[in-house]
């Protein structure tokens, strides 16, 4: 690596430190939108209260105690973390299209989607379900590493947590996922800095801990990726890594067991394949 690049990773990582700090924006964007107000007061309450409340209660009211070999905690937990997910990924979707929008044109607009709109939701679901499973297995199987696999576990896990606040910019600008895996590789020191703050949140905890903190931070960090402006970096002196090689891979796995069980195979190639060779070189 030369001295350019030595010298350009730090900026580019500071850089995204200091966005994902950036929460004074939040002053900025919920005095302005009703919608978003709305979802993030629901979203404090549900993955605040409800879930990792309810966690913590369980935890020190039933401690020592066990149903079938499990903690109550657990019993109510995971199908708690499945429930929250779904109605998480809905609210977040609205808040994030009218954060873009308000950035945009100073307003947001909602429409109400149209049923072919709502079965292409449907059909993307399980590819997106593929998808992060492969990003937790990724982080899970290099933590399984002798002496380092907690590190670049830790490591991978911020990239991914830039990834996922970034995401819905990155929808609403057309970006394909191939295309915008290849964007978070050549532009790696950024997303590590962005994605640093939470993973301390969240890396060391328990996964249902993990999860709920998760949950009720990650609003706050999806807005502030949506009106966040990457600073130009020339980006020849970062060379690319690639972060993402062991989430694309098992992702094709998933994507093609998806496809099989489908038995579909237009939607799941674009999904898998559309844009990667397209975009590489244009991110």
């Amino acid at each position: 690596m030369s001295s350019n690049s030595l010298s350009a990773w730090p900026t580019s990582f500071l850089d995204g430190m200091v966005n994902a700090l950036a929460w004074h924006k939040l002053a900025y964007v919920l005095p302005r939108s009703r919608t978003i107000r709305n979802i993030m007061i629901k979203t404090v309450v549900l993955n605040g209260f409800i879930w990792l409340g309810s966690l913590v209660i369980l935890d020190v009211i039933f401690k020592n105690r066990l149903l079938f070999g499990w903690k109550y905690s657990q019993l109510t937990g995971y199908p708690l973390y499945l429930i929250c997910l779904s109605i998480n990924s809905k609210w977040l979707d609205k808040m994030a299209r009218a954060t873009i929008q308000l950035g945009q044109h100073g307003v947001f607009q909602y429409t109400q989607p149209s049923v072919q709109d709502t079965k292409a939701s449907l059909s993307s679901t399980l590819y997106l379900i593929s998808f992060y499973s492969s990003c937790i297995l990724a982080v899970a199987v290099l933590r399984t590493i002798p002496w380092i696999g907690v590190f670049l576990g830790f490591l991978l896990n911020a990239v991914i947590m830039a990834y996922y606040c970034f995401e819905y910019k990155w929808i609403d600008l057309g970006w394909t996922q191939q295309h915008r895996m290849a964007f978070v590789e050549r532009h790696w020191a950024y997303f590590l800095g962005f994605g640093l703050p939470g993973t301390l949140m969240t890396y060391f905890l328990s996964t249902l801990r993990a999860g709920a903190v998760f949950a009720l931070i990650f609003p706050f960090f999806v807005i502030v990726a949506s009106v966040s402006t990457m600073k130009p970096y020339d980006n020849s002196r970062l060379p690319r890594v690639p972060w993402m090689f062991s989430v694309r891979t098992m992702n094709r796995v998933g994507v093609h067991v998806i496809q099989w069980g489908l038995g579909s195979h237009s939607s799941a190639n674009r999904y898998s394949q559309d844009g990667y060779l397209a975009n590489k070189d244009k991110v």
